[in-house]
C-alpha cells in the first residue's frame, strides 16, 4: 500500500470515527432527557408538556457538545506543535541538545530522509515514563515528542523502532485521526466537566440566608447529576479510544519492522517498557486527553483492560516477536554515546531521486534508505547541517539550492537577493560554495531537514521568502 492509498483509508477511519461519535451522542443526550425528566417530574405544568421539555433539553445538549468539540477542534488547528505544547513538551534546540538528545534528533532526521517527508519538530517530554508520540494534521505540521525517559533508557535501536513506529503514524494519516478525536470527545467529555465546575462553585456558606442555601444544593444537586452523566461520556470516550487506535498500535508495531528491518529494536523498546501500567506511565494532567496517541499505555487501564487505549503489550511483543520467552528486562539508564559515535561514516551512495519517482517513493522506505539517509548525514558538511536547523540560515540554504549553474543567470538571482535582504545574501554567498559541490540527491534531504526551521519563522518573514523563491525560479524565464 502507497503513501496516498493509506491517506485515503485514513480518511475512510475518520468517517467511522464520526459514526461512533454520533452513537455515543445519542446515548448522552437520551441519558440527559431521562435525567431531566425525573429531575422534573414534581413539576406539573412542565410535565404538561413534555415534548417542549425533551426538545429543549435535547437541544441544550447539543448545543453544549457542539461548543466543546469546537473550542477543541480550534484549539488544535495550529497542528502538533499545539498538542505538544499542551503536554508541556519543550521542543529540543539543536545548538543546547545533550548526546542522547542529538540521538534522537539524528534518528529523526534519518527517518525522515528515508521516508521522504519533512523534517517533524521534535519535542521532549519531561517526564520518566517510557513513552512517546507523533501528533499533526498532515507531513508539513508533525511533531515526534519522546518522553525523557526514553532517551535515558532506551538504546539507539530502541529508539529507532520507537520514533519508526511514531513516523508509521505519520505516514498512514493516524495523526491527524487522532486529533479529530481529541476535539469530538472533548464534546462528549463537556457535560460531565459543567458538574464538576458546578461542584466546585458550590461552597457552604455558614452565614447564608436559608434562600442561598436552597440555590446552592441546587446547583449541587444539578453538579452531581451532570457529572454522573458525564460518565457516559467518560464511558464512550474511551469506548472509541480502544476501537479506532488498538488496530492501528499493531499496524504501526509491524511498519517499524519493516522499516528498520530489525524486530528487536522495536519489541526491545516494547518489552522496556514492561507488563507494568508504571513504566509508561504519563503524569500531566492532559494524559487523560492524549493518552491515544501514546507509543504505550500512558494511563492505568479501567475495566480489566476493555477500555485500554493500547491493546496488550504481551501480544504486541510477540507480533514482532514470537520468540520471546515472556521475561521482562531490567531497565537502566544507558550511557550516551560519545559525539564521535553519533555519526555514521562511509559514502553516501545515490538512491533514485528521479523527479518522476519521487511520489512513488514517498513514505515507501526500506532499511537502506535509512542507511543512506545516515550516511547523506554524515556526510554533510557540519555548517550545512548546522544552517538547516538555524531558521536565519535555513532560508539562505533554500535559496542557495536555487542559484543557477550559469554566471548570467546567477548574477540576477544574487541581485534579486540582496536587494530584498543584504544580510540574507551575505548568509547565502557563505553557504553557496559549500552546497552547490552536494550534487543532485542532497537537494531534496537538505530541504526536508530545514522543514522545522523554516516553519518557525513569522508570518511576514514566510512571505518574503516565498517571494525571493518566485524571484530566483523565474530569473531564468524558463519553466
Amino acid at each position: 500500500m502507497d503513501f496516498f492509498a493509506r491517506q485515503d483509508h485514513a480518511r475512510r477511519a475518520s468517517r467511522w470515527l464520526v459514526v461512533l461519535f454520533v452513537l455515543s451522542v445519542i446515548a448522552i443526550v437520551s441519558v440527559t432527557n431521562v435525567a431531566a425528566y425525573y429531575a422534573l417530574s414534581y413539576q406539573a405544568e412542565v410535565m404538561a408538556n413534555r415534548t417542549a421539555l425533551h426538545v429543549v433539553v435535547t437541544v441544550l445538549t447539543l448545543c453544549a457538545i457542539g461548543v466543546g468539540s469546537a473550542i477543541k477542534i480550534a484549539q488544535l488547528s495550529g497542528g502538533g506543535s499545539v498538542a505538544a505544547e499542551m503536554m508541556g513538551a519543550k521542543r529540543l534546540n539543536d545548538s543546547a541538545a545533550s548526546a542522547e538528545e542529538r540521538t534522537l534528533l539524528h534518528v529523526v532526521e534519518e527517518m525522515s530522509i528515508a521516508s521522504g517527508v519533512p523534517m517533524p519538530l521534535v519535542y521532549v517530554i519531561e517526564e520518566d515514563g517510557l513513552n512517546a508520540f507523533a501528533a499533526g494534521h498532515r507531513p508539513s505540521d508533525a511533531v515526534i515528542a519522546v518522553t525523557r525517559g526514553c532517551l535515558a533508557r532506551m538504546d539507539r535501536a530502541e529508539l529507532q523502532g520507537v520514533v519508526a513506529h511514531e513516523f508509521s503514524h505519520l505516514l498512514n494519516g493516524d495523526m491527524h485521526l487522532n486529533l479529530r478525536l481529541i476535539g469530538l470527545l472533548s464534546g462528549i467529555l463537556v457535560i460531565g466537566e459543567t458538574g464538576r465546575v458546578l461542584m466546585r462553585m458550590c461552597g457552604w456558606s455558614n452565614d447564608g440566608s436559608r434562600r442561598d442555601r436552597g440555590v446552592i444544593i441546587w446547583l449541587l444537586g444539578a453538579g452531581i447529576v451532570l457529572f454522573v452523566i458525564g460518565y457516559v461520556g467518560y464511558f464512550f470516550g474511551r469506548l472509541i479510544k480502544a476501537a479506532i487506535n488498538r488496530e492501528r498500535e499493531y499496524l504501526a508495531d509491524a511498519s517499524a519492522v519493516q522499516f528498520t528491518r530489525n524486530p528487536a529494536g522495536v519489541a526491545g523498546a516494547l518489552k522496556k517498557v514492561g507488563d507494568r501500567y508504571g513504566r509508561s506511565a504519563i503524569h500531566h494532567p492532559r494524559a487523560e486527553e492524549f493518552s491515544h496517541l501514546f507509543f504505550g499505555q500512558a494511563l492505568a487501564s479501567s475495566w480489566l483492560g476493555l477500555l485500554a487505549s493500547h491493546p496488550p503489550l504481551r501480544r504486541r511483543i510477540r507480533a514482532v516477536d514470537p520468540r520471546w520467552d515472556g521475561t521482562w528486562p531490567e531497565v537502566a539508564p544507558i550511557e550516551p554515546p560519545p559525539r564521535s559515535e553519533l555519526e555514521v561514516s562511509g559514502p553516501a551512495r545515490s538512491l533514485v531521486i528521479g523527479a518522476e519517482q519521487i511520489a512513488a517513493r514517498i513514505g515507501r522506505f526500506s532499511p537502506e534508505h535509512i542507511a543512506y539517509g545516515a550516511a547523506l548525514l554524515a556526510n554533510l558538511p557540519s555548517e550545512i547541517t548546522a544552517a538547516s536547523r538555524d531558521p536565519f540560515s535555513a532560508r539562505a540554504a533554500i535559496l542557495a539550492l536555487l542559484i543557477d549553474a550559469r554566471p548570467a543567470i546567477a548574477e540576477l538571482q544574487w541581485q534579486a537577493i540582496a536587494g530584498r535582504d543584504p544580510s540574507l545574501a551575505t548568509e547565502t554567498r557563505r553557504l553557496h560554495p559549500i552546497i552547490a559541490p552536494l550534487g543532485d540527491a542532497a537537494r531534496l534531504p537538505l530541504f526536508d531537514l530545514s522543514m522545522p526551521a523554516l516553519r518557525s519563522l513569522g508570518a511576514g518573514q514566510r512571505i518574503d521568502l516565498l517571494a525571493l523563491v518566485a524571484d530566483l525560479v523565474s530569473a531564468d524565464q524558463e519553466l
